[in-house]
């Protein structure tokens, strides 16, 4: 009897597209829902936080699966595990640029060094495709500051993200104006 009931519900899952009613997709949209969950967590954190090209294309293709899972000519329960297959294949390679640089180097990218202290590294910007006013705004909104000088690094990581480190001796300048018309008082702090 169970199998009979397996059969059956995999039969009515795998209806052809032309003849797709709404509770078929419903229950689809349903089950693909869930899937993707499971899938997610077991692909762990990677999926969720700043992506390298190796989970950015994992995500990418995970989202075409599972949408074409709710309508499509293949069959639902294949889609569904080849989606798994896809993440088995995201873990090999996570695996293999955990263990090989080099394979983490073609995978995920590389590191470029942005600002190394206060100078910045016109070259790495260049192959970098990092323009200068691209790098003055990763350091106003990553560690609001204005100037080059006070950045003790500036990495641009194979996320895509510049992270900033300061000068240890980095002094901060505020300056505020009290009201309209009368004087400003500056403040420095060390």
């Amino acid at each position: 009897m169970n199998t009979n009931l397996v059969k059956t519900f995999t039969a009515y899952l795998n209806t052809k597209p032309d003849t797709l009613t709404f509770s078929i997709i419903a229950l689809r949209v349903i089950i693909a829902y869930f899937c993707a969950v499971i899938i997610i967590r077991i692909a762990k954190q990677r999926l969720m936080g700043k992506y390298t090209a190796l989970d950015l294309v994992v995500l990418l293709m995970l989202g075409s699966l599972l949408g074409s899972s709710i309508i499509s000519t293949i069959p639902f329960f294949l889609t569904l595990s080849v989606a798994f297959v896809l993440i088995a294949c995201h873990w090999i390679f996570c695996a293999l640029t955990f263990y090989s640089n080099t394979a983490g180097k073609w995978l995920k990218g590389r590191t470029y060094v942005l600002i190394e202290n206060g100078t910045i590294n016109w070259e790495n910007l260049r192959v970098s495709y990092i323009s200068e006013n691209d790098l003055m705004s990763a350091l106003r909104t990553n560690a609001h500051i204005i100037d080059p000088l006070d950045v003790k690094l500036a990495i641009l990581e194979r996320s895509g993200h510049i992270s900033v480190i300061l000068q240890e001796s980095t002094s901060c300048r505020a300056e505020m104006a009290l009201e309209k018309d009368t004087q400003k008082v500056n403040t420095e702090f060390k």
